[in-house]
């Protein structure tokens, strides 16, 4: 990851203890990042007496409930979208706005199915049934998804047969469950299924780039465990963490 760590931060962190006592810390995570922020929130935890929240959706449903007022401190969006959205509302400290690490998308079927090989432009003549994807409307992964099949130029021909889901867990359910015969969602989600096939990975070239964004909402950014909790993601326990799970770390 690139230098996250500002000076404040680093003066902040030298001038406690390497436990950090706290009451509690809430998080808004796009729902993509589910199983490694368990599991990023347990390793920070053993060091750390602190009680985290963590709150999982879509990130355009996070960003709104943000500006509609609702209590965070941390905001992790799956695109650059919705934290500018939050951002342009005047809700984040700027200079807390980093991104972390990235991701990229792949085509799945249900596991076992045996499909035979296909490109994302012959989805049109080759899809049998429904293709699931998050929402383009306030998913990012859909709107990933929606750039893809627009610039192959194969949108139009499949809009009736797409179930959007509500977030990118919800549409890789939906090909888990047999709901839907293809499925596009990010390699991370299908990595962890034991119910899907990867049947390609997708050209990054053909959408934009799936950057994750982080920041600190303007609330409580002077307490102790924001900060301590951005240091932890710079330690090299973070960084195996996110890889084990399938994300690319920035240097």
């Amino acid at each position: 990851m690139k230098g996250v760590i500002y000076t404040i931060i680093a003066i902040v962190i030298c001038s406690c203890t390497n436990t950090v006592k706290q009451d509690n810390l809430s998080i808004f995570v796009a729902a993509s990042l589910t199983n490694v922020m368990n599991e990023l929130v347990d390793s920070f935890r053993v060091n750390n007496q602190v009680k985290v929240n963590l709150n999982y959706a879509s990130s355009g449903i996070l960003a709104r409930q943000i500006t509609q007022g609702a209590t965070c401190d941390i905001y992790i969006s799956a695109n650059e979208k919705w934290m500018d959205y939050v951002q342009e509302s005047k809700m984040i400290l700027d200079s807390s706005r980093i991104s972390p690490v990235s991701n990229h998308l792949v085509l799945i079927s249900p596991k076992g199915e045996e499909l035979p090989a296909i490109r994302i432009d012959q989805l049109p003549s080759k899809l049998k049934g429904r293709l699931s994807m998050g929402d383009p409307n306030h998913v990012p992964a859909g709107t990933y998804a929606f750039e893809v099949l627009n610039n192959l130029g194969v949108y139009t021909q499949l809009e009736n047969r797409v179930l959007p889901a509500k977030d990118v867990r919800g549409a890789l359910m939906a090909v888990e469950m047999g709901e839907c015969s293809y499925g596009i969602v990010y390699y991370t989600d299908a990595l962890k299924s034991e119910k899907v096939d990867v049947l390609l990975s997708i050209e990054d070239s053909l959408h934009s780039a799936i950057d994750y964004h982080m920041a600190m909402i303007k609330n409580n950014e002077q307490a102790q465990c924001l900060w301590a909790f951005y240091y932890f993601l710079e330690t090299e326990k973070a960084r195996l963490i996110w890889e084990k799970n399938g994300f690319i770390v920035k240097k």
